[in-house]
């Protein structure tokens, strides 16, 4: 159970049997060190209702420095450029609020966030999931306050922000970005492993080319520029940058799960302990719980299946309170969502505070969370809501076995074949690796 900018492979066996596929990398395009229109794109779907000294009713905004996006249903919030995370905390009216520092004198500003899913020191790719769109510190509903500064000083951005427009989520900005020259970058990735347990990586496009990870892997979970396995052996490898970076052996025995979400590493013991670090890789370890069955991190919530079936959620350090949340056999997190299989086979999804009300949605065994995406399987049918709780639903394919959401992305395992989608929930599925058993996708 996933957040955007990662994701966990959802509850899977052992890998056996046989997949061969070429390993080849991914060129890197480089980019002129100039004036770059579209070299960030748009952090958040909504409507713009204020800019650069501007409220789009009219109202004084002498003092604003920055964009309104503004969305009820509180989506994701998604890293403008990539960077380094220099801030991520409560600011005075702006709330909850995270600062990314970027190249050639530019940093970020993303304000009144309900939760962050990114820490301080947090190297953010392109696109990354880094928070959840809210209403704290200073504000009057649900919306993002995104500021773009060189050298500290606030730009103005409303030409390409019209008071009223609806904006998507990883759009190019139509803004002139002088001397800005930011690092290459992918914004989405795409793992699979294969019945033989040899483990396939891909970013940027659905049609670049494969990259080989690991052989001997059971399980897989991606955040951003981390990739987190679980081999056969019950080692716990993390690796962090691009493809091609060294992995590091985080747990070296009896590990069966592991899960990834911003600068959290979090795994699952034979045992039954559940482990948490938080920071870079060689950073410490924290017992969270015990009688862990299954695991599922967003931001700063953790959420917890424990051997009895009992459910709990956290949120904040890792020594938070645990809330209970009932009982069920499966558990998703989502920046202020949480859905849950309920023992008699229904889904109910909640979404604000973890006192916030149930809403049954659908029957189903599994379910995933992912920014404003609901999916369910059930009876080997996949289906998927985009939006508030109350939208309909689309029926995406029969025959999976296993599935995941990443932003505007699905991957989905039916035949023993990898499939991928990218776009709305009408858009094409295509198949993308042969004898597989798991995929994984992510921002």
């Amino acid at each position: 159970m996933l957040a955007e900018g990662k994701k966990r492979l959802r509850r899977v066996g052992l890998v056996v049997v046989v997949s061969v596929l070429a390993a080849l990398g991914s060129a890197v395009v480089a980019q002129p060190a100039q004036a770059r229109t579209g070299a960030m794109i748009v952090p958040a779907s909504g409507t713009v209702t204020g800019g650069y000294r501007v409220y789009c009713d009219g109202t004084d905004a002498s003092h604003h420095a920055g964009i309104d996006i503004a969305n009820s249903s509180g989506p994701t919030v998604a890293a403008a450029a990539p960077g380094k995370v220099i801030s991520a905390a409560v600011d005075g009216t702006y709330g909850k609020a995270i600062v990314i520092q970027h190249s050639d004198g530019y940093s970020t500003r993303y304000a009144h966030l309900s939760a962050y899913s990114v820490g301080v020191g947090a190297q953010v790719t392109q696109g990354q999931q880094i928070g959840v769109m809210g209403s704290t510190g200073l504000s009057t509903g649900t919306h993002l306050h995104f500021e773009v500064l060189i050298n500290n000083a606030a730009q103005d951005l409303n030409s390409a922000f019209p008071c009223g427009s609806a904006q998507s989520k990883g759009t190019p900005i139509n803004w002139s970005f002088p001397g800005l020259n930011p690092a290459s970058s992918y914004g989405e990735r795409y793992a699979v492993i294969g019945t033989d347990g040899n483990l396939y990586v891909k970013e940027g496009q659905m049609s670049s080319s494969w990259v080989f990870q690991l052989g001997g892997v059971a399980k897989v979970a991606l955040a951003g520029n981390r990739i987190g396995v679980v081999t056969t052996d019950g080692h716990a490898f993390v690796k962090e940058g691009d493809l091609y970076a060294g992995w590091v052996d985080v747990m070296s025995s009896g590990i069966r799960d592991i899960d990834l979400d911003g600068n959290r590493v979090a795994v699952v013991g034979a045992d039954n302990i559940l482990y948490v670090k938080e920071g870079g890789l060689n950073a410490g370890w924290t017992t969270v719980a015990t009688d862990t069955a299954q695991v599922s991190m967003s931001g700063s919530r953790i959420g917890v299946r424990f051997t009895g079936g009992g459910i709990s959620v956290k949120d904040g350090g890792l020594g938070a309170p645990w809330v209970a949340q009932g009982s069920g056999t499966d558990v998703s997190l989502s920046g202020s969502r949480i859905g849950v299989v309920w023992p008699d086979g229904v889904v109910r999804v909640k979404e604000g505070d973890l006192y916030a009300p149930w809403v049954a949605v659908v029957s189903g065994s599994d379910v995933e969370l992912d920014g404003s995406r609901v999916g369910v399987l059930g009876a080997g049918t996949l289906i998927v809501k985009d939006g508030g709780l109350s939208a309909g639903w689309t029926t995406q394919l029969g025959g999976v076995t296993q599935f995941s959401l990443g932003g505007d992305k699905m991957g989905l395992i039916a035949d023993s074949k990898a499939f991928a989608k990218k776009g709305d929930l009408y858009a094409g599925w295509q198949q993308i690796m042969p004898n597989s058993k798991q995929v994984v996708v992510a921002n």
